[in-house]
């Protein structure tokens, strides 16, 4: 054992500490004649694992055909105190959608969702000892719309008109790439 600090008060705190090491310490009191009882024991302190999981790579969001719905898949995460992944879906701000515990559990299906809506997600990582690295980017995708416009024709009215023309007007529901 060697010295770290020599205080006056009753308590000492170490910081700067590193993640999941033991330490040993003793303590020693000198008195005004410098008189010193170094037959003291030690006693360990271990800190406990404060280090976040590597960021999860490779996620990817697919919107499904056919459905109003978004496939989020991502790489396995093969560290060994692996808890569970945590995606969360975001307008903003990030909201938890599903916890996942299984590490070979890479993609998750994401239903109900509204068609031609933009979301976006973040898949992060959690160790055994709650530890979770938000330190990701958020990935978006953009559901299927599954909805066809409605048109409303406002002109012409049932009648018959008295000219070789007819203006036609109608408005639609949402935007629209062309009209027939």
């Amino acid at each position: 054992l060697s010295p770290i600090a020599s205080v006056s008060a009753n308590s000492y705190k170490d910081t700067s500490l590193i993640s999941e090491e033991t330490y040993y310490y003793a303590v020693t009191a000198v008195d005004r004649y410098n008189n010193e009882d170094k037959s003291v024991i030690s006693v360990k302190g271990i800190v406990d694992d404060t280090t976040a999981p590597q960021p999860v790579t490779g996620v990817t969001v697919t919107p499904l055909p056919y459905e109003e719905s978004l496939s989020i898949s991502w790489n396995q995460n093969n560290e060994p105190d692996f808890s569970h992944y945590n995606i969360y879906r975001a307008s903003s701000p990030g909201v938890l959608i599903k916890s996942i515990s299984d590490k070979t559990v890479t993609s998750y299906k994401d239903t109900n969702l509204t068609g031609g809506k933009t979301y976006h997600y973040t898949v992060t990582s959690v160790d055994k000892s709650g530890n979770e690295n938000i330190n990701v980017n958020a990935v978006s995708g953009t559901v299927v719309d599954l909805e066809a416009p409605i048109v409303t024709i406002t002109s012409p009215i049932d009648k018959t008109y008295n000219t070789k023309t007819i203006n036609l007007q109608y408005t639609i529901n949402e935007p629209t790439a062309w009209c027939v």
